[in-house]
């Protein structure tokens, strides 16, 4: 091992160790994982100069670029909500996933130049940052990238990508939040709001069953799973479902705090 692999491998255990997973839970890179991850800085051109048989960086590079993808589709849709076109998610998007936007930022900020093995182009930092998200994502599975993601574009997306919006993109999203700042609360906002704070698992989905006296919903959140009563339409099915996630969370947080949400918070309209 070199000196610049030394170098990295505290660089290593410093970044898995930064990653607050769910409970206060951490995780901490054995010798293999650390020998794994350092392949991320290597770049397919380094092979001019470390030798063909290197195994360089680009399988994980096209990983990281996919996770990221999802990661900023989900990331903007609990953002902005569901009044996001597809064209305009497109255009938000791409400052979270286009190389001379967040991505080039996110190198930056980690302070990957210096450890970056390869021939220096425009693209070399972008790629090695997309490379540290695909081996984490292979050594250490969906939620801890989600939390990694999340925890920098928490604390950064303003400066990555809403300050570099185009003036129309701008107004857009000003027309958004007002939109969402009036939207009532539900049963189902709040339980998507939860699950944006702790991703305990990549499964989050619904699923409806038809009743003769109108809809039942399943809402499943990793290993819980919740069934509405039958209901006239399937929003109201979607909302009992959350309603009884939410009390399901809120018994567990007695024993594991959870910073559920008190479903008490949803105005519930009057019966005439």
């Amino acid at each position: 091992m070199d000196k610049l692999d030394e170098s990295n491998s505290e660089f290593i255990l410093k970044l898995v160790g930064s990653v607050k997973l769910p409970r206060g839970a951490k995780k901490r890179p054995s010798t293999a994982d650390i020998k794994e991850i350092n392949r991320a800085f290597i770049s397919p051109s380094a092979k001019q100069f470390l030798g063909e048989d290197i195994q360089t960086n680009k399988m994980y590079e096209s990983i990281g670029d996919a996770r990221l993808y999802l990661f900023a589709t989900t990331f903007l849709y609990h953002r902005y909500g569901e009044d996001l076109s597809e064209g305009q998610l497109t255009e938000l998007r791409k400052y979270m996933v286009g190389n001379d936007f967040a991505v080039m930022d996110m190198a930056k900020h980690l302070g990957l130049a210096e450890r970056t093995r390869g021939m220096t182009g425009k693209k070399l930092l972008p790629n090695t940052a997309e490379s540290i998200i695909g081996v984490l994502f292979k050594l250490y599975g969906y939620t801890f990238t989600e939390v990694f993601l999340k925890q920098l574009f928490d604390a950064n997306y303003k400066n990555w990508c809403e300050d570099k919006h185009t003036d129309k993109t701008k107004e857009y999203i000003a027309n958004l939040t007002k939109i969402k700042k009036s939207t009532k609360l539900t049963p189902r906002s709040l339980l998507n709001e939860h699950v944006q704070k702790h991703p305990e698992s990549c499964l989050y989905k619904f699923t409806h069953e038809t009743h003769e006296h109108g809809w039942i919903a399943i809402v499943q959140y990793g290993r819980l799973s919740c069934k509405s009563k039958p209901c006239r339409t399937k929003n109201a099915a979607n909302d009992h479902a959350c309603e009884l996630m939410l009390e399901k969370l809120k018994g567990k947080s007695k024993k594991r705090p959870l910073d559920v949400p008190d479903i008490a918070s949803v105005k519930r309209p009057r019966k005439k």
